[in-house]
């Protein structure tokens, strides 16, 4: 025969036993939590500064296009300056 009485002994410690591993586990999960999110905002912040890294490249990048584009202008008339010079010369 069982004992009900140590049976419902060791329902209790069980029970009390389970109770703190709950516990822990979910402290354990709270503080996971709590690390993901502020991995999350350290992420959030990197990124800001990666797209305001880029948004600066970017400006430079078409102020040097602009300047190349000036000067391959200015190049370009120059040269045709000079071939209507030449042939100027070379008709007069």
């Amino acid at each position: 025969m069982v004992d009900n009485g140590n049976d419902k002994d060791f329902v209790d410690k069980f029970h009390a036993w389970s109770l703190k591993e709950d516990k822990k586990l979910c402290d354990s999960m709270e503080s996971g939590k709590e690390n993901v999110i502020a991995r999350i905002k350290q992420l959030e912040q990197k990124l800001s500064q990666t797209t305001q890294s880029i948004q600066q490249l970017s400006s430079y990048v078409d102020k040097v296009h602009a300047s190349l584009a000036a000067s391959s202008y200015s190049r370009f008339i120059e040269q045709v300056s000079i071939f209507i010079f030449t042939i100027i010369l070379i008709h007069f």
